[in-house]
């Protein structure tokens, strides 16, 4: 049986990443963040997808409730609480952060773990997590133009050509900065793979695109999904970058 491409991605990323028994500590320096402060070597717990990203989902959740908070904060507060005694906590953490790398395929630990090492910033995240329930929200507005009630899909090539509306010009109908024909053959193929999992909804004449723009049934988001917000964030980035040389 043929695996679905989101296992095989996975299968992928475990076969050329080995983590490692032990992990070294950083530490105990007030520039290691607190939940990390521990000298000479971490046992690796190995923690799975599914916890990562269930822990990914609670984190960015916590954050939007109390935003003044660090996210490293809402980390030492989760592990503490959860795994009693600091040598344990900490422990997790390492972890933790290591099944953050070893899953980077995944959007969402992806995400956590570019916040946390300051290669991403929250407002971009959360920019890229916006526009994606927008354009959720345009779709179905145009299924509605079509048949009401909304069942959460419409007919692939309507799903492909208002997906280039919604990604073209603000001018035109868009919602965020131009695409280039690279993204969009990046969608496009991305939308194959998914068609090759049941999970996805994606068929030859229809996508369900609210499964597809939805999480999984493991926390984890649809390849298209996947593409789709990590060309959010690096637009964003392009966009912020470019505002900073004009000014400087």
């Amino acid at each position: 049986e043929q695996l679905n491409e989101s296992l095989k991605v996975e299968e992928e990323v475990a076969n050329q990443w080995r983590a490692n028994e032990w992990i070294v500590a950083r530490g105990e320096g007030d520039e290691v963040p607190e939940v990390l402060r521990w000298s000479g070597q971490i046992k690796n717990r190995n923690i799975t997808k599914k916890e990562s990203v269930k822990v990914c989902k609670y984190l960015f959740t916590h954050r939007e409730k109390e935003p003044d908070t660090p996210l490293w904060s809402h980390l030492l507060l989760y592990a503490s609480t959860n795994f009693g005694a600091r040598n344990r906590y900490v422990e997790w953490a390492y972890s933790l952060l290591d099944a953050l790398r070893k899953y980077e395929a995944d959007i969402e630990c992806d995400s956590l773990h570019s916040i946390l090492d300051g290669t991403l910033d929250e407002e971009t995240y959360r920019r890229g997590v916006e526009l994606q329930e927008l354009i959720l929200e345009k779709l179905k507005e145009k299924e509605s133009s079509i048949r009401k009630p909304i069942v959460g899909k419409l007919p692939r090539p309507d799903f492909v050509k208002h997906m280039q509306l919604l990604l073209g010009p603000k001018g035109k109908g868009g919602v965020c900065p131009e695409r280039s024909k690279v993204h969009f053959e990046e969608l496009n193929k991305e939308l194959a793979n998914d068609q090759k999992s049941t999970q996805w909804g994606v068929s030859d004449k229809e996508v369900q695109y609210i499964t597809l723009l939805s999480e999984g049934r493991d926390g984890s988001p649809s390849l298209y999904a996947n593409a789709l917000r990590r060309q959010l964030y690096q637009q964003r980035y392009e966009y912020t970058e470019d505002i900073k040389r004009h000014i400087l």
